[in-house]
């Protein structure tokens, strides 16, 4: 069975405008076991260090379980670092 029957409603503030340029920052979350030295990451990281940090809030959500130099690039990029080691999905949908 899929998520979806378990959504919850957001009570999150839509107004597009807000902050001090005027607009909130977009919010994206990347999930994966492919954080370190993969060809997932050889590409994506480079992506990922692309983002105009001022307008894109960036969370990474990782199930990689062997970090290395390539996981610690990801993570330097990124504003929120979620270490989900292997955790079920429901545990991870609430986060």
């Amino acid at each position: 069975m899929g998520r979806r029957a378990s959504w919850r409603p957001h009570d999150n503030d839509r107004t597009p405008a807000a902050g001090e340029a005027g607009h909130r920052r977009l919010r994206i979350g990347y999930v994966s076991p492919d954080f370190h030295y993969h060809s997932v990451a050889v590409f994506f990281a480079p992506a990922l260090e692309a983002h105009d940090r001022a307008r894109v809030e960036i969370a990474c959500y990782s199930d990689c379980l062997r970090p290395d130099d390539v996981t610690q690039r990801i993570r330097a990029a990124a504003d929120l670092w979620r270490p989900i080691g292997r955790r079920d999905d429901e545990t991870v949908a609430e986060l």
